[in-house]
Order: C-alpha cells, then structure tokens, then sequence
C-alpha cells in the first residue's frame, strides 16, 4: 500500500489504473521517439568510404532493428534508401534502378558489379 501511495503522489493519480495508464503513455512517448531516431539514422545513411556489401549490411541492420521495435521497412523503401545514399559515380544505377524498378536482389546485384569494375 505504501508503494501504490507513492505511485500516486508521484504520477498524480487516483487509482492503480491511473497509475498504469501514465506508465503505459509514458513508455509509449519513449518508444515512439525511439521509432523516430532509428528511421532519421535510416533516412540519412550516405555510402561514404564504405564497401557496397559493408553500405547494403549497414543498411539491412538498422531495418532489422526497426522490425525489432515493430515497424517493418518495406523492400521499396530499403530501394529509396539505398538509392538515395549513393554517391554521384552510381547515378546510372539510380536512374536505371528508379525507372526499372527492380527488385532488392537485383539492386544490390547491380551495386555489386559496378564496384568490381571500378
């Protein structure tokens, strides 16, 4: 009894439910900011110095960790992604991928080859 009176005092609330439905918005909020900093890190992920297979693995674990969180990436989305954190030396790939629209396996078949010509 007196830890439910503390919760009280402390959340401003009534009853046990009270207490509950402030953890629960509380939690909530925090899981929602989460969601949102995990899809900005995704949004703004560039190449960079990166390998492709090092750029497409970068990008496939921060989908894994969204899916973990409960919000899925969908295959065209992960394409948008990629295709948007290219360099300018991949911009034929950009244009033949987006007027194409392949599939993920194949995208990423095309990115592989044009780094081992280069």
């Amino acid at each position: 009894m007196v830890c439910m009176n503390l919760f009280s005092k402390q959340f401003r609330a009534g009853s046990s439910f009270d207490v509950w439905s402030t953890v629960l918005r509380r939690f909530a909020a925090k899981s929602s900011l989460t969601v949102l900093t995990f899809r900005h890190s995704l949004y703004s992920q560039k190449k960079g110095q990166l390998s492709i297979q090092e750029y497409l693995a970068k990008i496939q674990g921060q989908c894994d960790t969204l899916l973990a969180v409960g919000t899925n990436t969908s295959n065209q989305e992960q394409i948008n992604i990629i295709l948007a954190g290219l360099p300018v030396k991949y911009e034929s790939i950009r244009i033949i991928a987006s007027a194409m629209n392949v599939s993920l396996d194949y995208l990423t078949k095309m990115l592989t080859d044009s780094e081992a010509r280069q």
